[in-house]
């Protein structure tokens, strides 16, 4: 789940990019003057007919992104099903806000809807296309460098994280390949563990799109025989 669940997060938008090219809309492919985009997550469920079934009662995921007129990231909040101490399902939500330097992500922070501080992370930039992004978690005391690699339109080609617990051992090491369309929405998708051996392979199929031409309904599963279920995301935007 976790590997799934950084496809959709890589999916349009990449929470922090270079500006050296473009901006985070016309990177990713984003048409108009987007000022928020959101997705929801839906498990697939297969009907006797074998179509397929959706609702909003199976709902476990939404993601929201906030944009500048200028179409520069501000600020993605995170709404993940989860069940509480007496077992209901509950939706925790964390929200996350980017700052700039010169036009470039330099740091970020994020925190719950009780506004309690939650973690906070600072991107060092090695060129223009690849830079190193230290994240601290206040709530598990582990902290993660990712290390991405950007592409000549300044998405993520190749992302590497690396989690470490209180002690400094590196608990998890994941690299990521991304493959886009035409369109600059995520195509395909290759994880590999820190024996670079591929443990995921995932594949993205668009549904259907609005009169801009951005997404509305998208499904991705993973290929090669691996055990994991399709995903559907829906999306709905608002203008400026």
């Amino acid at each position: 789940m976790k590997h799934i669940l950084l496809f959709v997060c890589c999916l349009l938008v990449i929470d922090t990019q270079a500006q050296t090219k473009a901006n985070d809309l016309q990177r990713y492919g984003l048409k108009g003057r987007v000022k928020e985009m959101e997705q929801r997550l839906y498990p697939v469920t297969e009907t006797r007919n074998g179509k397929t079934s959706i609702t909003d009662t199976n709902i476990y995921m939404v993601e929201k992104y906030l944009y500048t007129k200028e179409g520069l990231l501000t600020s993605k909040i995170d709404m993940k099903l989860r069940r509480n101490e007496s077992g209901k399902s509950v939706m925790n939500t964390v929200i996350m806000n980017f700052s700039y330097d010169k036009g470039r992500i330099a740091s970020s922070e994020w925190h719950g809807e009780d506004a309690a501080a939650l973690g906070t992370s600072s991107v060092t930039w090695q060129n223009d296309s690849t830079y190193r992004d230290k994240a601290l978690d206040n709530t598990k005391n582990m902290s993660t460098e990712t290390i991405h690699i950007l592409d000549e339109n300044g998405r993520n080609r190749k992302v590497q994280m690396i989690r470490r617990d209180a002690d400094g051992k590196v608990i998890n090491n994941v690299l990521t390949d991304f493959y886009y369309d035409n369109t600059g929405a995520v195509a395909r998708q290759y994880v590999y563990d820190s024996l670079y051996s591929i443990t995921r392979e995932y594949k993205m199929e668009i549904l259907k799109k609005d009169k801009k031409g951005n997404i509305l309904n998208s499904v991705y599963k993973s290929v090669g025989g691996l055990d994991q279920p399709a995903q559907v995301i829906r999306y709905k935007y608002e203008y400026y």
